[in-house]
């Protein structure tokens, strides 16, 4: 969906981060789905108060379903499934890494989440963490 020449995704390269790979699996052997998360340090511009801004976010890093499985509401179950695993309470308090139009048209068809300029840093936020966007562990 991005126009990548190879994988960006690896085993040595996961071992070296703190990133976490939520996985659908069909028969708990055959992939379906590949979600990676991770929390990064972010500046942005926060237009209400017309401020750089800096905050941690959970952040969606790679989002992929297998082509002949999309369209299924398998993308939605291991996206809600992911929230659940990192406790956060709403898409919104995400942010999205380089995301793709296929993302971004997922995230506005199963949340409501309009197309919004990217950040200079080129990562989609749609507002700061709010208390209660993430829920306590």
């Amino acid at each position: 969906a991005q126009g990548l020449r190879g994988p960006i995704t690896s085993a040595a390269k996961l071992a070296s981060t703190d990133h976490r790979v939520h996985l659908l699996l069909e028969d708990d052997s055959t992939p379906l789905g590949l979600l990676r998360t991770g929390t990064k340090h972010l500046f942005f511009y926060h237009e209400a108060s017309r401020r750089m801004l800096d905050e941690d976010f959970v952040c969606v890093l790679d989002f992929y379903v297998c082509g002949s499985r999309q369209r299924r509401g398998l993308g939605r179950q291991l996206f809600e499934a992911m929230m659940h695993r990192e406790g956060v309470l709403e898409p919104a308090a995400l942010a999205y890494d380089r995301p793709s139009p296929k993302l971004t048209a997922f995230l506005e068809r199963h949340f409501g989440l309009p197309p919004t300029p990217l950040q200079p840093n080129r990562f989609l936020i749609y507002h700061p963490p709010q208390r209660g966007s993430r829920a306590q562990r």
